[in-house]
């Protein structure tokens, strides 16, 4: 899921032109990974965020009031640099149950993306819209 607000018509066409130049190998060399990133396609759906000019926070409860039975989350913005597929099969080994996130840290620095459980999600979900 992609939590949209300003520009949210040119960031859904251009990430699904992005995304339809992976699939076909344009930008992505298909022998290199290891999933079908066509099947993942079929999975990305847009959610806009009406009050996107308040907050990440809302747009953070936005996203996850549409998501619903799953154990971890990633959130992770678009406008990231670009990770290496690796990056994330070792980000998503390190869960462990003892744990509600996991956060990368580069020079000492934490960063993006995050992983969080169920429980974190749902106490964003019941958090005030304006958490301050």
């Amino acid at each position: 899921m992609v939590v949209t607000g300003h520009k949210r018509e040119e960031i859904e066409v251009n990430l699904t032109v992005w995304f339809n130049l992976s699939f076909s190998g344009h930008i992505i060399d298909k022998e290199e990974l290891s999933f079908d990133m066509e099947s993942l396609s079929n999975k990305i759906f847009y959610v806009f965020n009406p009050e996107f000019s308040s907050d990440m926070f809302i747009s953070l409860k936005t996203g996850l009031e549409h998501l619903r039975n799953v154990d971890w989350i990633l959130y992770h913005f678009v406008d990231q640099p670009h990770l290496p597929e690796r990056f994330y099969y070792q980000f998503v080994q390190q869960i462990d149950l003892a744990f509600d996130w996991i956060q990368p840290i580069y020079q000492k620095k934490k960063g993006h993306p995050v992983l969080f459980n169920w429980k974190v999600a749902e106490a964003i979900r019941l958090a005030s819209k304006n958490p301050h």
